[in-house]
């Protein structure tokens, strides 16, 4: 005989706001807090996002199969605010514009995902991807634009004090999402491509910063990191230093004009800031992104030093997979 579960009256039990409905006629149940929340939905919806929901209700229900509300009841084994979101997902198609648009779109997705994965729901993993592919750089140019658009901000007057070399104030970032919540949802999703730009990124942001000049969405939520991502992270300060100290030796140049003292020492010195400069923030890039050869320097040294930092910027943007571990395949 079919256990009849009664409309709640508990304090304990609630049913959704938002996702029941009358004419619903499979009621899924899940927790949040201690207490029981039900979402009265429809199987047509449900089976036809998810081959998972189309095999469960294939199966005949046994006969002291639970109901409430005169519906079949599910216990799911979901938290009732992540399930209430990937329900959302679908059966509202203009709550995804916002996520998707919103500033921290990696965390406020990131849990939809994971049920997304569990339920075979494939197209929420797939615009989760190509999400995260709009908003990280793929290659140097568009690395590049993203560190001008924020110079050209702190010029504007945004914070007169801006030093790109200082690792302080390389906290202060507008145009990138927080890093580590898209690290999580690149795994999480198979977007594995944004992982070394995500990684670089990070290493802009100090671990001495206070981030009082980070809006919460900003601020790299580090306790998140996988032990496996602090080993990259680890893993590639010593393969980004060793192979620095490699690669400057094969910018060294002998001047054969008459200022050839004076450009072997100016040649030498920019050598040196380059690898100071990655010896303390790890990130070549924008070490070397506004750095140009002095007038001491006569012309022909002059460019070959620029032809050669803009030779160096792409054999290290090129190399960050390696740097970082990362399987972007």
């Amino acid at each position: 005989m079919t256990t009849i579960k009664k409309p709640c009256t508990s304090e304990n039990t609630i049913r959704d706001s938002e996702f029941y409905f009358e004419d619903g006629n499979i009621v899924l149940s899940a927790k949040e807090d201690g207490t029981t929340v039900y979402f009265r939905l429809h199987r047509s919806i449900l089976t036809k996002h998810s081959p998972v929901f189309a095999d469960m209700f294939a199966m005949p229900s046994p006969p002291t199969a639970d109901c409430y509300d005169d519906a079949p009841l599910v216990e799911m084994h979901d938290e009732a605010d992540v399930l209430g979101l990937f329900i959302g997902l679908l059966y509202d198609p203009q709550c995804i514009s916002p996520i998707l648009e919103s500033e921290d779109f990696p965390a406020l997705i990131y849990e939809a995902v994971v049920l997304a994965k569990k339920y075979q729901v494939d197209w929420i993993c797939t615009m989760a991807a190509s999400r995260l592919r709009q908003q990280w750089p793929s290659t140097l140019l568009e690395w590049d634009k993203v560190v001008d658009a924020e110079m050209a901000d702190y010029n504007a007057g945004i914070d007169p004090e801006y030093d790109q070399y200082n690792a302080s104030s390389m906290a202060k970032i507008r145009r990138l999402p927080e890093p580590v919540a898209a690290i999580r949802l690149a795994r999480e999703c198979n977007a594995p491509e944004i992982l070394p730009v995500a990684f670089l990124h990070l290493f802009r942001l100090s671990l001495e910063d206070n981030s009082s000049d980070l809006e919460v969405w900003q601020r790299p939520r580090r306790e998140l990191l996988m032990p496996s991502d602090l080993n990259c992270l680890v893993l590639a300060r010593e393969r980004i230093g060793k192979w620095i100290e490699h690669i400057l030796t094969s910018m060294d140049r002998n001047c054969e004009g008459e200022t050839r003292m004076q450009c072997d020492f100016q040649h030498q010195s920019l050598r040196c800031r380059i690898a100071i400069g990655v010896a303390s923030h790890g990130n070549l890039l924008s070490v070397t992104r506004y750095m140009k050869a002095p007038s001491a320097m006569c012309s022909s040294c002059s460019i070959k030093f620029s032809d050669d930092v803009d030779l160096l910027r792409q054999r290290f943007f090129n190399r960050l997979a390696h740097f970082f571990s990362c399987d972007v395949h």
